[in-house]
Parts: C-alpha cells; structure tokens; sequence
C-alpha cells in the first residue's frame, strides 16, 4: 500500500513496481504448475518446507530485533 502512494509521486519507483510486478506473476504461473503436477507427499513436503522457513525468518528477525532494543535500553 504504501510502496503504492511512493510510486504515484516517484516515477522510477512506478517503473520498478511495473518490471517486478511482471517477473513475480511469471514465477508464480511457473510455481502453480509445478504445484499442480506434483504428487500429493510432495506437495505436503513444499508446504512443510515454506512453512519452516517462514517461521526461521519471523524468529530471526524477533532475535535480532530484541537485541538491538535490548541493547538500546542498557545505554
């Protein structure tokens, strides 16, 4: 939404949203077929996979933060 607001006053950030828009629908018409054609244990495991690596970056970043709050509260 935001990133929306930006590009009606930046013009390059309206070009850059238009490219990456394209290169996101064509990987996720490419991920839909893969999706379709796979077998249903492999499906369970890429939902598994995603759902995992999800859940490293919310912790990740949660660890990083915290400190940097941590350490901004000793000083």
């Amino acid at each position: 939404m935001g990133l929306g607001i930006v590009s009606g006053e930046v013009a390059y950030v309206a070009r850059l949203l238009d490219r990456s828009e394209v290169r996101l629908r064509e990987a996720l018409r490419r991920a839909r077929s893969v999706w379709a054609k796979s077998a249903p244990a492999l499906r369970v495991l890429m939902a598994l996979t995603i759902f995992l690596c999800g859940l490293a970056s919310v912790y990740g970043a949660y660890d990083i933060f915290s400190s940097v709050l941590e350490n901004a509260n000793i000083s």
